[in-house]
């Protein structure tokens, strides 16, 4: 009797200090599974309701970027461009946050700004994240177009100077 009031005591403390199962101290049994009828822990709850474009707006930025990061090799991503078979050495700068949009439940599409680092241009992508399941991922990019630098202005002549008075010289 002693040591099933203390686990409940110990359950309950834990309850009220976070992660319950995270701080379990050992030859404590896990808590009971959610019997019909109780409200569902608030990691179910989380899962179980539709990505709002904010929510999707906030997350959709880590979700690339942690996708272009695994696939990165000495600090660029080696992306082949199908069109042209061009290899493209890409740095992730930003998501454009009013361009994520829903597709479908779950499915969102946003716009990726990159850099080339090798010409220096910027490229823009569409990337289609899937926030359904348990695990969000990136589903699919398509790039959209690729920009050179701005190139600086030629120099240009200096200007003629100004019109002034011509005077006579003496011979």
């Amino acid at each position: 009797m002693y040591n099933g009031a203390m686990a409940t005591l110990a359950l309950l403390l834990l309850g009220f200090c976070g992660s319950a199962q995270a701080q379990r101290p050992p030859g404590f049994p896990p808590p009971p599974p959610n019997i019909a009828g109780q409200p569902p822990d608030r990691d179910e709850q989380l899962n179980s309701r539709p990505m709002t474009i904010d929510d999707a707006r906030m997350n959709f930025a880590t979700i690339v970027e942690s996708f272009i990061i695994e696939r990165s090799k000495n600090g660029c991503w080696p992306l082949k461009q199908k069109t042209t078979g061009k290899l493209l050495k890409l740095k992730f700068e930003s998501i454009l946050p009013k361009s994520v949009h829903e597709l479908k439940e779950g499915r969102f599409m946003g716009r990726a700004v990159l850099r080339e680092l090798a010409t220096d241009s910027t490229v823009r992508a569409d990337f289609t994240v899937d926030f359904s399941g348990p695990q969000w991922k990136v589903e699919g990019m398509r790039l959209v177009s690729i920009t050179p630098p701005a190139r600086e202005p030629r120099p240009q002549a200096p200007a003629p100077p100004p019109a002034g008075k011509k005077t006579a010289q003496p011979d």
